[in-house]
């Protein structure tokens, strides 16, 4: 697989940090591409160079929040084999702390009203983190658990739409 080009790289990461400032300061209904590539410093015609709608660009933000939580929590394993029993890892924390901190944008996004494509990756992107997480814990040799890690990460789903 060949590298992303490297401005397109920044210019889809400057996208995705200004809608995710946005949604901290406006409500996600009133965001326009206007807002966001004048928050980005881009121009209106590179917006739809990388997204084809407001709803692609939502779903690759908070994607991306989510890889970047687990890659960060990777590396600090180490100090979570020292956290109390029963306490989560320093990853899940952060990620609902994320969740939290920009509850009302998940709720859109969960809601009736919101983008099935965020759930849609949510829902793959927790799968994806428990197939890597069972496939420490089993032996080799062991069946898939491509359906036990499907329902769980609908439920991971399902609770934190309920939790907002």
């Amino acid at each position: 697989m060949a590298a992303e080009d490297p401005r397109k790289a920044r210019t889809k990461s400057a996208l995705q940090a200004a809608v995710l400032t946005l949604f901290r300061v406006k409500p996600i209904a009133e965001i326009s591409v206007a807002d966001v590539v004048a928050q980005a410093g881009v121009n209106r015609s590179s917006f739809y160079v990388h997204y084809p709608s407001l709803h692609a660009l939502y779903a690759d933000a908070l994607e991306a929040v989510a890889v970047d939580t687990a890659r960060n929590s990777r590396h600090s394993e180490g100090a979570d084999a020292e956290r109390p029993e029963g306490e989560a890892p320093a990853g899940v924390r952060e990620y609902i702390h994320h969740i939290a901190e920009h509850a009302d944008t998940y709720r859109w996004a969960l809601g009736p009203e919101g983008c099935s494509e965020i759930g849609f990756r949510l829902r793959e992107r927790f799968r994806e983190s428990l197939l890597q997480g069972f496939s420490h814990h089993v032996p080799d040799g062991t069946t898939s658990f491509d359906l036990q890690a499907a329902f769980l990460a609908g439920g991971m789903v399902g609770a934190i739409t309920q939790w907002l």
